[in-house]
């Protein structure tokens, strides 16, 4: 297959994520012309020479000519000795026949004779001379007298290869076929030369993308009798086909090869490519199998093969197929990258790096060269690396757009978006028309904010290319940042309508209707984007994040887990995944995944932060208290940090320096209920009550819908005997949180006060019912019971109550279990 990726490929490709990027060679590259590169580079025996060598093809301007006009030079012709044909003006006519020629058939030729030269001796010198003078043929010949019936003329050529193909370079016409004057004075010319006029027109077309002006050409040499072989021309004439989807009449083609010839496996080959790239892998199997069969050495046949086997997810099958490709022609570079490619795939990066050094080894001038190896140290995060091999790659080549492109993606991935802009305007100079560009660029400007060049490069993309998926997801995600959803949502419709299989727009769909709490459709997006791609870690920690949400923390353990084992070096993932095992009441695990996404990023203070919190729970106060001061140290300005290192002093009798720390949290960030709630226990705790209630009475202000702040303050109230306002808050804080155990039961010791036994006894019932395991209700129900003389009920809530508090501690247990013990005896009695 191709070394480089189609632009069609690199326009659904978002600038993040792109793989590497590889140059003007797009067009060239694409694997039909892969077939083409190497089948004429084999000899007719089907046996790998060992001098062989497939460089790397340059930039399409490197092709001398190729963009102009197809250049004949007509030579002097030599009349033979003791000739006396005299003044036949032959090259005249010759000139003539081919300006008319090329007027009747529109081929862009330019006819040309040079009188001062003498009539080359051989075919080396008439290759001289037409390098010389940039001619792509060169003809020229002998003159005969009286043979046959007429004098005659043998008509020699020689083409000057400046395509580095093996195509035929140099014939002339045996003596049977010589031309008589009189003929080529009508206008006629020998077809053998007429058909390696057209072979090269053809081959120029074919070389400049012009695949439907190459059929043109290839046609009429086609229509040319008495060749003794048509293979190379049938193998051309399919691998534009090819180029142009037009599957069906390149298979005839193939087929006509392989009745020519049966055993020739490049036309099986060539039937592997097509079948590949209609997406019937098994079918091309078969088919490089079968070029395989017919040679043991077809690097390239293993190299195709090696790459299904690599989409196929069979690694193990795919490396042994680029090492056997790499052993049949250890010199071309495409197979190192390849398997450096697999390599990268696999994180066996050491392996990778390798490869692509190899291919500057055997190409140390060759831009594209570092503009891979420096894509790859760009993926894995050394960028310094990746910059030089990038800036050699412009040095080498500045003229190509790619390589700025690449630099661009690092300056992105880096966030130095003035220089990312810098070098994606430079790509889009040297190629305004390579719209992948622009999306790029649409990219850059969306993380500059500057949304109005953003959305018009995004738009111009969608007006040139108007089924590009990508693009699509890339304006919707525009539109998320701007909050404009429901064109973000249209755009992610359009987008997996045109492109089912775009798992970035479910992606994109997900979070956005995660976003407006449409859990299920986005759980149905996460699932559909993971079932696309499963090795994107990304999908997997956001699906991960969202089970968190929704309390679905086995799941959300294996999301992270999965996406851990994808992106072992992403801090983030392990600091989720320490928040799941918190949430699993796991801190010993928490604490690991908090340490190693410290090891991975020291400066993750958020992962300090939580990693004191559980070792906190894991009754670690030392360590709590050094993760929490290592926060505060870098982070002095943050007010959850004091906040947590107050509640930590707080839960180890130290109720004073608790209070400083929450002071200060407050005085950082005044507007935070949970900061004045938790100073308010301490005040409680330093029988301040009237500093505790302002400050409950505060986080209710700020907090109306936190039931807990309720509860709490009407505490307070209760204990200043104020019933009636206690029994506010109390009914306040159960309509907020209609399962607040605590809740029914100081509402109950409320109305049990004022002897309301029927509310009171609802209220214990009720709280049984949420906490039927806690014995404190059942102590209380016994109570009223006993109040209204039902000693039956009274002794049962009595004898449960003693049942359960055994497993429960109170710094009053005792006593209260002493004093239940004597009422309950008393009962009995």
């Amino acid at each position: 297959m191709s070394i480089f990726p189609s632009k069609k490929q690199w326009s659904n490709w978002s600038l993040p994520s792109k793989l590497t990027a590889i140059g003007t060679c797009v067009g060239i590259l694409c694997f039909f012309l892969t077939i083409i590169l190497f089948i004429l580079s084999r000899n007719n025996t089907n046996k790998i020479s060992q001098e062989k060598k497939l460089h790397l093809p340059t930039n399409l301007s490197t092709i001398s000519n190729a963009r102009n006009a197809y250049s004949i030079l007509i030579l002097p012709f030599n009349p033979t000795q003791n000739c006396t044909i005299q003044e036949t003006h032959l090259e005249e006519v010759i000139q003539r026949r081919l300006i008319t020629m090329g007027k009747e058939h529109n081929l862009n030729i330019f006819v040309k004779i040079v009188t001062d030269q003498n009539c080359p001796l051989d075919y080396e010198e008439a290759r001289d001379i037409g390098k010389r003078l940039n001619a792509d043929l060169v003809i020229w010949g002998d003159l005969y007298e009286q043979c046959f019936k007429d004098s005659a003329a043998c008509l020699k050529y020689v083409i000057v290869n400046k395509m580095n193909v093996d195509i035929p370079k140099e014939g002339e016409t045996d003596v049977k076929s010589f031309s008589s004057l009189a003929e080529i004075r009508k206008g006629l010319l020998q077809k053998e030369v007429d058909y390696i006029i057209y072979w090269s027109l053809g081959l120029q077309s074919y070389y400049v993308q012009k695949y439907r002006q190459a059929l043109v050409y290839f046609k009429r040499c086609n229509s040319i009798e008495n060749l003794e072989s048509y293979e190379q021309l049938y193998i051309f004439m399919a691998s534009c086909y090819g180029a142009l989807e037009e599957y069906d009449f390149g298979y005839k083609f193939l087929d006509s090869v392989i009745k020519i010839s049966p055993n020739n496996a490049n036309a099986y080959f060539g039937k592997g490519v097509f079948c590949e790239s209609q997406g019937k892998l098994d079918e091309a199997i078969l088919s490089y199998n079968k070029a395989i069969e017919l040679d043991l050495y077809f690097a390239e046949a293993y190299n195709n093969r090696a790459s299904i086997y690599s989409k196929l997810d069979r690694s193990d099958i795919a490396l042994m197929d680029y090492n056997k490709a790499i052993e049949c022609d250890p010199k071309n570079p495409m197979f190192y990258y390849n398997r450096g490619e697999l390599y990268q795939a696999n994180r066996m990066t050491k392996l990778a790096l390798q490869d692509f050094n190899k291919l500057i080894q055997l190409e140390p001038n060759n831009a594209i060269c570092f503009n891979i190896r420096g894509c790859f140290y760009r993926d894995i995060g050394k960028h310094d690396l990746a910059l030089n091999d990038l800036d050699e790659a412009v040095k080498i080549d500045p003229e190509t757009a790619e390589w700025y492109n690449s630099r661009s993606t690092l300056h992105f991935n880096l966030e130095n978006f003035n220089l990312a802009l810098q070098d994606i305007n430079k790509a889009i100079k040297l190629d305004p028309d390579y719209t992948a560009l622009h999306n790029n660029r649409g990219l850059i400007y969306r993380r500059m904010h500057k949304h109005d060049l953003a959305l018009k490069d995004f738009n111009n993309v969608i007006q040139i290319k108007p089924k590009d998926s990508y693009v699509y997801d890339n304006r919707g995600i525009l539109y998320y940042d701007l909050n404009k959803y429901e064109l973000a949502l249209q755009d992610y419709d359009k987008a997996i309508k045109l492109d089912p299989k775009n798992s970035s727009a479910y992606y994109h769909r997900a979070v956005l209707n995660e976003n407006k709490k449409k859990y299920k459709l986005a759980l149905k997006d996460f699932n559909k984007a993971i079932k696309l791609n499963q090795h994107d870690s990304q999908f997997y920690c956001s699906r991960g994040k969202l089970y968190l949400s929704t309390s679905k923390l086995t799941k959300a353990l294996y999301d992270f887990n999965r996406a851990i084992e994808l992106d072992h070096d992403n801090a983030g993932l392990f600091h989720n995944r320490g928040i799941v095992n918190l949430a699993m009441n796991n801190p010993s695990l928490a604490i690991n995944d908090f340490s190693s996404a410290i090891e991975i990023n020291p400066k993750a203070m958020e992962s300090f932060r939580l990693r004191g919190f559980a070792y906190f729970l894991h009754g670690n106060t030392d360590l709590a208290l050094y993760d929490y001061d290592i926060v505060i140290k870098f982070n002095s300005q943050s007010g959850q940090c004091y906040y947590d290192r107050g509640i930590l002093y707080d839960s180890i009798g130290k109720p004073n320096t608790a209070l400083r720390d929450f002071n200060k949290a407050i005085q950082l960030d005044s507007n935070n209920a949970n900061f004045y709630y938790s100073r308010g226990n301490v005040y409680i705790e330093l029988e301040e009550l009237y500093l505790g209630f302002q400050d409950f009475t505060k986080s209710i202000e700020l907090d109306p819908k936190n039931a807990v702040f309720y509860t709490s303050r009407g505490n307070v109230l209760k204990e200043w005997e104020k019933m009636n306002l206690a029994l506010q808050d109390y009914n306040n804080a159960i309509e907020l949180s209609t399962d607040d155990f605590q809740a029914y039961i100081d509402r109950g010791s409320i109305y049990f006060s004022m002897d309301n036994f029927e509310q009171a006894l609802y209220d214990f019932q009720k709280a049984k019912s949420i906490n039927p395991q806690h014995p404190q209700p059942y102590g209380n129900t016994g109570l009223i019971y006993e109040k209204m003389d039902d000693k039956e009920h009274a002794i049962q809530e009595y004898k449960t109550f003693l049942r359960l508090a055994k497993d429960y501690t109170n710094d009053n247990k005792e006593f209260i279990l002493s004093e239940i013990e004597i009422r309950l005896e008393k009962l009995k009695n």
